[in-house]
């Protein structure tokens, strides 16, 4: 059903909108006794007129094009946001007004607040930059229309911080600032920013070269760590070395001596383990070296003397990370997992080697893949236990926090997690493994509470190790019915579409609990059970939704509750399972998946 306008929700979205993009405007229509069909939410773009916006109405989340924005003066502009955007999985153009693509939706209705707060971020994420870019381009067609973002005042992010402390903030030009002594701690994001990012930077810097300073943001440090600012910094220093290595003149360069030793020690100690962050250093250098006519030395000296940062430096890495974690929270450049990764970095008693070789770990992980296993992790958990998991979001990361070993709190509920702790750690640090050189690892469990801190960073190892055995049909014998079922769902004609990819997930996310409760035992029997209990509904299904397989794998018959109960593989392998009859397949381009279920004599006829 879908999600129902009313006061309340309407609320709710402008609290989360007010939130997430503090210039963003919402009007609402929710009269008393009116029809859902005449209600709606809208919320403005980065362009100040409304006859272009996103609507919240009748379960989905749209963009509109109406008004002024018809004529034929704004066609390009359409055009240009229609080509950008096509309809796909996840996206659907419209009908509109008489426009044939008058508006765009994402392509599900919406039942649950979640998943609203989901679609209007993924709507938004989507077109914002799209318009801002196109706007920037063509000033000229929209005159006075731009709504810029503005940095926060000072006291709005401080007041974020404890009252135990308040942290005294100091206003420093980039030449001021003590870049040989910055560190890009571990628990920091990648760096995101792209060309573009650079590009509006450097703009920006020009467009105020004129004025006395322009404040760049916030530089919250502890001990010398990046706790916020990571991004701009990154950026500076590469336009900053740039530019001097331009001057060819030694007497100039003499000036700008002391400021380059110290930038020449943060670009040498700074690594980037994660190779996302270093493709975006080496675009980004190829950016700023496009825009070299505008880089000279006047330039310079306006980053160095004009350009500021209001630099707060925290004194308790508590709130460091509260401060990481509020800052962030409204951001849209960070995930869920980054977020976790903060909060269990909090949460370790003392920093040891294996701690950094799991955090390292995690910082060289493709951002996809991390979301990947989390929403994998999350879906498990939640499915077995009957529970909707579609999204794994910033409000949803209490799933992944349970007993902190710093609180002194011991509930009998979770002493056999302390116990296997505490065991595991004085088996491995026994010297006797110096001799015998056996290891023991936590028994990861996920129905099991989780610990917090280093053994958090343990289980994501464990279970990104885990996430990519299960999908690799080499773990299984090439002779038996596992290794065929993997080969047949990744290369049958269909696989590739928005469906049959939720319905794949779907399948490895059953797979993954499985093997977490029994190992890797009875493959070849109890795959062909989890084949057939997923693409059944892919054969019975025309379309599948993200809500089909969320209330598929929820249902109290789900095959992940049958997991959930099951003592042994047995208790799987013995079920009674359903087939397909001819007349109900819906699904095309599944000619192989058909093949498969006749093997296992899951096709009826008809009669």
């Amino acid at each position: 059903m879908a999600i129902w306008i009313n006061d309340e929700l309407c609320n709710f979205v402008k609290k989360y909108v007010k939130e997430t993009w503090s210039r963003k405007r919402v009007k609402t229509t929710c009269k008393p006794h009116s029809w859902q069909s005449s209600r709606y939410i809208q919320i403005s773009t980065p362009i100040k007129d409304m006859d272009i916006h996103y609507e919240i109405t009748l379960g989905r989340v749209q963009f509109h094009i109406e008004g002024k924005f018809t004529k034929d003066e704004y066609k390009p502009f359409l055009n240009y946001l229609r080509n950008e955007v096509r309809s796909d999985g996840d996206f659907q153009w419209r009908r509109r007004m008489n426009m044939t693509q008058g508006l765009c939706e994402v392509n599900y209705e919406v039942e649950h607040r979640d998943e609203l707060t989901k679609c209007i971020t993924q709507m938004i994420d989507r077109f914002d930059s799209l318009i801002e870019s196109y706007v920037g381009d063509n000033p000229d067609l929209f005159p006075n229309q731009t709504v810029k973002e503005e940095v926060p005042p000072l006291s709005y992010k401080i007041q974020e911080l404890p009252v135990t402390s308040t942290p005294e903030p100091q206003i420093k030009p980039v030449g001021k600032i003590e870049f040989d002594k910055l560190i890009v701690p571990p628990y920091q994001r990648p760096y995101k920013w792209t060309a573009k990012n650079v590009n509006q930077l450097i703009t920006d810097i020009i467009t105020f070269q004129n004025k006395k300073q322009y404040r760049l943001g916030t530089l919250v440090l502890y001990n010398n760590e990046i706790v916020d600012g990571q991004q701009r910094i990154i950026t500076l220093v590469l336009i900053i070395k740039k530019i001097f290595e331009k001057i060819k003149d030694d007497r100039r360069k003499e000036s700008y001596k002391e400021i380059i030793k110290k930038v020449n020690v943060f670009t040498t100690s700074t690594k980037f383990p994660n190779r996302y962050s270093l493709h975006n250093v080496v675009e980004n250098i190829h950016a700023i070296e496009a825009r070299e006519s505008d880089l000279d030395e006047k330039f310079l000296y306006f980053v160095l003397n004009k350009c500021e940062f209001v630099v707060v430096e925290l004194t308790d890495i508590s709130e460091a990370f509260q401060f990481f974690d509020s800052q962030n929270a409204r951001g849209k450049d960070l995930e869920a997992h980054d977020l976790l990764k903060a909060y269990h970095l909090r949460e370790i008693l003392e920093m040891k080697e294996s701690d950094s070789e799991n955090i390292n770990k995690w910082q060289c992980q493709q951002t996809t893949f991390l979301k990947e296993v989390f929403l994998t992790l999350f879906r498990a958990k939640r499915w077995s236990q009957g529970k909707s998991a579609r999204y794994f979001t910033k409000n949803k990361i209490g799933v992944f926090k349970g007993i902190s070993l710093k609180d002194g709190k011991r509930y009998p509920f979770y002493q056999m997690e302390i116990i296997a702790h505490v065991f595991s750690e004085i088996y491995s640090n026994d010297s006797i493994r110096i001799i015998d050189q056996n290891k023991m690892e936590y028994p990861f469990n996920l129905d099991n509470q989780i610990i917090n801190g280093s053994r958090f960073f343990d289980m994501i190892r464990h279970y990104m190790n885990l996430y990519r055995t299960i999908q690799k049909k080499e773990s299984y014998n090439e002779n038996g019915s596992a290794f065929a079922i993997l080969d047949c769902i990744s290369n049958y004609e269909g696989e590739s579409r928005t469906g049959d990819q939720y319905i794949k997930s779907m399948f490895f996310t059953l797979l993954l609990y499985y093997v977490d409760r029994f190992g890797m035992e009875e493959m070849d029997k109890v795959i062909p059970k989890f084949f057939i209990w997923a693409y059944k509904l892919r054969l019975e299904s025309p379309a599948v939704q993200l809500a089909s397989i969320d209330n598929y794998s929820k249902d109290y018959s789900s095959m992940l509750r049958h997991v959930h109960n099951a003592q042994t593989p047995y208790d799987i392998i013995n079920l009674s399972q359903d087939g397909v009859t001819m007349n109900a397949i819906s699904c095309t381009k599944c000619e192989k998946i058909i093949d498969m279920f006749k093997k296992f004599n899951k096709i009826y006829n008809n009669d």
